[in-house]
C-alpha cells in the first residue's frame, strides 16, 4: 500500500507540474510574447494577451488551489493530503527561483481540470471511503510511520528553512499553506501520517539544495 500510495503521489506531482507549466507566464515558453509580460514584485499582464488567449488572471497561490480542489473531486482523502503536501513542499523550492511571490498575479490558460479528470479517472469505480480505511489501516501498521499533529510538522518544516532565508520574507509563503490547508477543508491542527525519518532527510535535502544553488536562488530570500 505505501509503496503504490507514494508512486501515485510522484505521478500526481508530475501532472500538477505538466498543467502549471501549460499555463501562461512570465517563466513560460508559451506562445504569448514574453516582451508583454514584465515582472517585478508583481506582474504587469498584457490585456490584450489575456483576452486573445483566454487567460484567467490569478495569484500563484489561487491557482494551486484550484488545482488541488479539482484533483479532490476524484481522488481518496488520503490521496489529497499527499497531493497537498507534495505540492507545498514544491512550493517553497519553486519560490526560491522564480521572481513569483505566493500572493503575486500570474496568468494560467483552463487545461488543468481536463488533464485531472482524465488522469483521476483511475478512481472512477472506487470506493473512496473504503481506499481511505485500507489506507490508515495500513500506515497505522506500517513500523516505517508515525503519526504527528499537521502544525507541528510543519512548523518543524518552516523552521528549517528559516535557518536559511529572511524569515520576514518566509512567512508569506507559511500562510499560503496555511491558506491551501484551510481552503481544502483539512484540520490544520488534526493528525497525520508521516515517515518517521522524514524531516532528517528532508534537513539534508533542503541544506544541500541551498549549498549548491545559492548563487542562483532569488536574493531577496537569503539572510
Amino acid at each position: 500500500m505505501k509503496s503504490s500510495v507514494f508512486n501515485f503521489l510522484f505521478v500526481t506531482g508530475s501532472l500538477i507540474c505538466f498543467a502549471v507549466q501549460n499555463g501562461f507566464s512570465a517563466n513560460s515558453s508559451s506562445n504569448v510574447n514574453n516582451d508583454t509580460l514584465a515582472v517585478k514584485n508583481k506582474l504587469l499582464i498584457d490585456e490584450e494577451h489575456v483576452t486573445k488567449y483566454g487567460l484567467k488572471k490569478i495569484t500563484v497561490i489561487e491557482e494551486r488551489i484550484l488545482t488541488l480542489k479539482q484533483l479532490a473531486q476524484y481522488c481518496p482523502k488520503s490521496i489529497t493530503e499527499h497531493n497537498v503536501i507534495s505540492i507545498s513542499l514544491s512550493l517553497i523550492k519553486n519560490f526560491y527561483f522564480g521572481a513569483f511571490l505566493p500572493y503575486d498575479t500570474t496568468c494560467v490558460n483552463t487545461y488543468n481540470e481536463d488533464i485531472i479528470i482524465s488522469f483521476c479517472d483511475k478512481f472512477k469505480d472506487v470506493d473512496l471511503d473504503e481506499y481511505d480505511k485500507k489506507y490508515y489501516t495500513a500506515m497505522s501498521q506500517n513500523p516505517d510511520m508515525k503519526r504527528t499533529r499537521r502544525s507541528d510538522f510543519w512548523e518543524e518544516v518552516f523552521s528549517l528553512h528559516r535557518e536559511h532565508v529572511n524569515p520576514a520574507l518566509f512567512v508569506e509563503n507559511e500562510n499560503a499553506i496555511r491558506e491551501i490547508y484551510s481552503e481544502l477543508g483539512i484540520d490544520w491542527d488534526g493528525e497525520m501520517f508521516v515517515e518517521k525519518n522524514f524531516l532528517e532527510t528532508y534537513r539534508v535535502e533542503i541544506n544541500g539544495f541551498i549549498a549548491e544553488n545559492k548563487d542562483r536562488i532569488n536574493q531577496v530570500y537569503l539572510k
